[in-house]
């Protein structure tokens, strides 16, 4: 691992900023994405004994003209890339009903236009050299659909297909490039401030470094999915079942009201 280059949109906070000191720490090369101008200036003050092992780009993956430079490094960039970490999301926590336009477009440039196009720019480099990793963070949500996540649930589950995709088409290729699709619960970042859960020993909400650490492992054991807590895989079985018995057992489990008090980040 140590001396790969890897990528990471949405560093500048959460769980993309803690993956890029996890990653220096261990003797990779980071390049930092984020909108987050001042967050990443704080993370190159934080870490300045690292500064010749890492670079920083503010972007905002919403601008067409920003994509085209930051997919050009990914693909064309002097030193290439080893790991692509798509964690860059936003989530509007909005009934159905009350989205707005501008709501759902947001959500689906950054959860699913964008990683889709930047995975799109990793893959053709890794191709040619015959290696690499795309690791995409997909969420629980990607699984299940949850009251007043809609937009969120959708563009995650988007972006599930394209990973899964995306494996099946390299595995025809006999491709040595990978990809990981990481499927965690809540994660106590602030972007889920306020939400709940009805059973914590079976569905906690997440700590960051626990799930940092999920993801570290599943790049070096190349992983294709990773799904957390482990109590989430139960999705898979009880799907088979009949709608108004999955409802109830959704709701039994408190997953369609544990969005009730989302407060979000601010």
């Amino acid at each position: 691992m140590s001396k790969k280059h890897i990528v990471i949109t949405g560093a500048a906070s959460g769980i993309g900023k803690l993956l890029a000191k996890k990653c220096l720490t261990h003797g990779l090369y980071v390049t930092l994405i984020d909108l987050n101008k001042t967050g990443l200036d704080n993370f190159a003050d934080e870490n300045i004994a690292f500064s010749d092992s890492f670079t920083t780009i503010a972007a905002d993956l919403c601008d067409k003209f920003e994509m085209v430079k930051v997919q050009n490094y990914i693909e064309n960039g002097e030193r290439p890339v080893d790991i692509l970490v798509n964690n860059a999301g936003v989530v509007s926590g909005k009934n159905f009903i009350d989205l707005e336009k501008s709501d759902v477009e947001k959500t689906f440039q950054v959860n699913v236009f964008a990683p889709f196009f930047l995975a799109q720019s990793a893959a053709k480099s890794m191709i040619k050299r015959n290696e690499g990793h795309i690791i995409n963070l997909c969420s629980a949500s990607s699984l299940v659909g949850v009251p007043k996540l809609s937009d969120y649930a959708a563009s995650k589950a988007a972006i599930l297909s394209m990973d899964e995709s995306l494996r099946l088409e390299l595995k025809e290729m006999k491709s040595r490039v990978r990809t990981t699709a990481i499927c965690p619960f809540y994660i106590n970042t602030g972007m889920f401030d306020g939400v709940k859960t009805r059973f914590p020993f079976l569905l906690p909400i997440l700590k960051p470094d626990y799930v940092v650490e999920k993801i570290y492992r599943a790049i070096i054991h190349k992983d294709d999915r990773v799904v957390l807590p482990i109590f989430v895989y139960s999705i898979f079985l009880i799907k088979i079942l009949p709608p108004r018995v999955f409802d109830a057992l959704l709701s039994f489990f408190g997953v369609n009201s544990s969005m009730e008090k989302f407060k979000g980040r601010h």
